[in-house]
């Protein structure tokens, strides 16, 4: 019998949190699974942790060259029996109630095509408290995408047969297939967030992102992004050129910042977000940090200080406690 969840888990030298990942996932109060175990040649002794495990419901892939997690989530989803797909990162732990949360969210809600979770940090081995942006329905929450991804890979659940009838799959980027793919979804869907923890997302204090890595996370990051501004219905083409530009960090002239403001207003708009949303002001407001500045945007930033005082008067708030800190 096929099961109703497909539990994917990419893994690669995970030898030291593997087992407690695993653990975590035949732990589930939901029992109807299968965790599909994709294993991309690791040098080190993750095969032979997860071969230690000889519960039924475990199938293992092995890739015969080391493939990249990108590759390995497409064969995932190829091999998935499952009619929801759920992710889960090799060192990473799931709460036992999650998988049940998120099914029943997709039971019920069939406008929803993902579903995903707050996490909580785990690092060194204690729980450490995460600050959330205030999203609190789709509605901001897809706005947001745009400008950068507030939703982890390793608590999502999605419709396999949906999703491949909307063409939408990991596809072209190394470093951001799940942003790519979440934001693919928000433009077409309702994406639900849990209003609770359950996933333990792992960070490693000493690991270290070279300089080159992390300027081609980047380069990936803003190229999906264009991906998705070319998509938007209502932006005309000029529009999205400056769009384009901003996310790039590329605005030189004032005329086109001071358009940028119309446009995410205008963007805002069509993602039926009221004016006053002091999520508009957030976004443009980081938009605004990462441009070339001459000693014109200086002074138009001073001009412009009302409109930032929300932002300002967050430091003072709890509720928007994380977009300061």
């Amino acid at each position: 019998m096929k099961p109703l969840v497909s539990i994917i888990m990419a893994a690669y030298n995970s030898e030291k949190f593997i087992g407690a990942a695993i653990e975590s996932i035949l732990d589930q109060t939901f029992r109807e699974f299968e965790l599909l175990i994709i294993e991309d040649a690791s040098t080190d002794g993750t095969l032979k942790k997860i071969q230690s495990y000889q519960d039924p419901r475990i199938r293992v892939l092995k890739n015969e060259h080391n493939s990249g997690t990108l590759y390995s989530m497409r064969r995932g989803v190829k091999e998935a029996r499952g009619k929801y797909i759920a992710v889960l990162d090799s060192d990473d732990i799931a709460e036992p109630d999650r998988i049940k949360m998120q099914v029943k969210v997709l039971d019920t809600r069939p406008e929803v095509l993902l579903c995903a979770t707050k996490i909580k940090h785990l690092i060194d081995g204690r729980i450490e408290k995460v600050r959330y942006l205030p999203i609190q329905n789709s509605r901001q929450l897809k706005f947001s995408l745009l400008f950068g991804n507030t939703i982890a890979h390793s608590s999502v659940m999605y419709r396999k047969k949906e999703l491949q009838e909307k063409k939408i799959e990991y596809e072209t980027y190394s470093y951001c297939h799940d942003y790519h793919l979440i934001l693919s979804v928000g433009q077409i869907s309702s994406i639900y967030v849990i209003d609770k923890e359950l996933v333990q997302y792992r960070i490693h204090r000493k690991q270290k992102t070279s300089v080159l890595s992390q300027q081609k996370i980047a380069r990936e990051v803003n190229s999906a992004k264009e991906h998705y501004i070319q998509k938007i219905q209502g932006l005309t083409q000029k529009e999205k050129k400056i769009l384009y530009n901003a996310v790039w960090g590329r605005l030189n002239s004032l005329p086109d910042f001071v358009q940028l403001k119309n446009i995410i207003y205008h963007y805002a708009a069509l993602c039926h977000l009221k004016g006053n949303d002091n999520l508009i002001y957030y976004e443009f407001y980081k938009l605004f940090c990462i441009q070339r500045r001459s000693y014109q945007w200086f002074i138009y930033y001073i001009l412009e200080f009302y409109l930032f005082r929300g932002i300002m008067r967050m430091k003072q708030s709890n509720e928007y406690s994380s977009f300061v800190e």
